[in-house]
């Protein structure tokens, strides 16, 4: 088991050994600060290394998880990034896709990238699959996925986003960044979403709330618990 600093460490060496990305900023502190940013290349305005972090999960049940990444979790990995000339930046894509983009069918296609582009990927997994086909809005969001990404993305046309970007980030090539994941137990879970928080989120983001999630979704979550 690696401890956090180990964790950080080998990041930052496979991030300057890829060379840097483009991606999301944050301000340095994300506790208070949480809405990220996009800007340019992967280094901070001051001239440093940026190490990005991104977060894999479905959005509505894993609000409880989030928050303490942000506000527990990413202050240890800041001080332990400062420590050693690097700035983390925690990709969290409740924020990263706006309205707009969600419209021009560019969630999919931004995870993905996003994703891509990290340097340290963590992912939980609960009770629910998320957003996956068999809908207009995900099946437009999809194919333009499909013309930026190509075989990346297209054996997963049955797949939900959240499996998507565990796919392509870590499960493909578990060698090409660190990543670490959470599973929680499902007897945790209860009464953790209600009908409205879902259908809220949903409209903000333009993505299906993951509620009433079908027996391929349980599928699917069941076989990449298992994995």
């Amino acid at each position: 088991m690696w401890t956090t600093a180990q964790m950080v460490d080998a990041a930052i060496m496979q991030s300057i050994s890829r060379g840097g990305s483009s991606g999301v900023d944050s301000t340095s502190s994300w506790a208070g600060k949480a809405k990220a940013r996009f800007r340019g290349p992967n280094v901070a305005s001051d001239g440093r290394h940026e190490l990005r972090i991104f977060v894999s999960s479905t959005f509505v049940d894993m609000q409880e998880e989030r928050r303490c990444m942000a506000e527990r979790v990413f202050p240890v990995v800041e001080r332990l990034c400062e420590a050693r000339g690097v700035h983390p930046v925690l990709v969290d894509m409740r924020w990263g896709v706006t309205a707009d983009q969600a419209q021009r069918a560019e969630t999919i296609e931004i995870m993905v990238k996003e994703a891509l582009a990290c340097d340290l990927f963590i992912g939980f997994l609960g009770d629910r699959y998320g957003w996956h086909g068999d809908n207009p809005e995900f099946d437009r969001a999809f194919r333009r996925a499909v013309a930026k990404y190509g075989q990346l993305v297209a054996p997963y046309a049955d797949r939900s986003v959240t499996e998507i970007e565990m796919r392509v980030a870590a499960l493909r090539d578990p060698t090409r960044r660190p990543c670490i994941f959470f599973l929680r137990d499902g007897s945790n879970s209860a009464g953790r979403v209600s009908t409205a928080a879902a259908a809220a989120a949903a409209a903000t983001k333009g993505v299906g709330s993951g509620t009433g999630e079908s027996a391929h979704a349980s599928r699917r979550l069941a076989a990449l618990r298992a994995e």
